[in-house]
C-alpha cells in the first residue's frame, strides 16, 4: 500500500467510525500523525523482541513486521576500545549514524580468539544493575548497554573481545505525501504490508483523541 492509499484509507475508516463525517486534517498534518504511529509501533515491536527468546514464534513473525529496518553492521577489533564505566570494564563501539533500537540477544559477540561466542543481552538501567552486581545473565548472554550513542558490552575483565556483529533497528523514515508545498516529493514507508492495517487504525484512533483534546480545550477556553 502506497502512502496515498494509506492517506485515502484513513481518510474512509474515520469518516466510518465518526457517521460520516469528514476529516478536516491537512496531508502535512496526517504525514506527522502517521509518522507518530510508525514510531510507537517500532517501539512496541522493538519491546516485543526484548521478552521473547531468539526461538520463539512470535519474535520471528516481529521481526518479519520490521524487517525493512532490521541492520547488521560487523566491527573489527579495531574499531572497538577497550575502557570502563561504573567501575566495570568494558569494551565500546559507535553506535551507527541511523541506529534507533537494540535487538535484545540479536547481537553476536566474539570473544578470545574467537574460541568463545556470545549473544549481547540489553540493559535498561545499567547504574542499579551494574552498580549491584555483575553475572552473566545465562550462559552466553553478556550485558550491553547504549549511552550518549555509545554501546557498551560490560565483560568485566572475563572476555577479550575480537569484533562484533550489532544487530539493531535503524531510525525509520519520516513519511511525507508528494503536495504542492513540498514540491510533489512523497516519501513512502518503511514497513510491511502486515502493519499498514495496523498503522491505519492506530492514526484514526490518534487524530480522534487530538480533535477530542482540542475540543475540550476549546471548550474550557471559552467557560474562562
Amino acid at each position: 500500500m502506497t502512502l496515498q492509499e494509506i492517506h485515502l484509507q484513513i481518510s474512509q475508516h474515520y469518516q466510518r467510525m465518526n457517521s460520516g463525517l469528514v476529516m478536516s486534517v491537512e496531508p502535512g498534518e496526517l504525514d506527522l500523525v502517521i509518522n507518530r504511529v510508525i514510531e510507537q509501533m517500532i517501539l512496541s515491536a522493538a519491546s516485543n523482541l526484548d521478552k521473547f527468546t531468539p526461538a520463539n514464534s512470535q519474535r520471528a513473525t516481529t521481526l518479519q513486521a520490521i524487517s525493512p529496518l532490521v541492520k547488521t553492521v560487523s566491527y573489527p577489533k579495531t574499531a572497538i576500545t577497550l575502557g570502563s564505566r561504573y567501575t566495570k570494564t568494558v569494551s565500546t563501539i559507535q553506535a551507527p549514524a541511523d541506529f534507533y533500537h537494540f535487538i535484545d540477544s540479536g547481537t553476536t559477540v566474539y570473544c578470545n580468539g574467537g574460541q568463545r561466542v556470545l549473544q549481547s543481552k540489553f540493559i535498561n538501567n545499567p547504574v542499579n544493575y551494574l552498580s549491584s552486581h555483575f553475572t552473566l545473565l545465562s550462559g552466553n548472554d553478556l550485558p550491553a548497554f547504549l549511552e550518549n550513542n555509545i554501546l557498551y558490552f560490560v565483560t568485566a575483565g572475563r572476555f577479550i573481545i575480537d569484533s562484533i556483529d550489532l544487530n539493531y533497528i535503524k531510525q525509520p523514515v519520516k513519511v511525507q505525501l508528494g503536495t504542492i508545498e513540498n514540491g510533489f516529493i512523497t516519501i513512502e514507508p518503511e514497513i510491511e504490508q502486515s502493519f499498514h492495517e495496523m498503522l491505519i487504525i492506530n492514526s484514526v484512533n490518534l487524530v480522534n483523541s487530538s480533535i477530542y483534546e482540542t475540543t475540550n480545550s476549546d471548550a474550557r477556553s471559552n467557560r474562562a
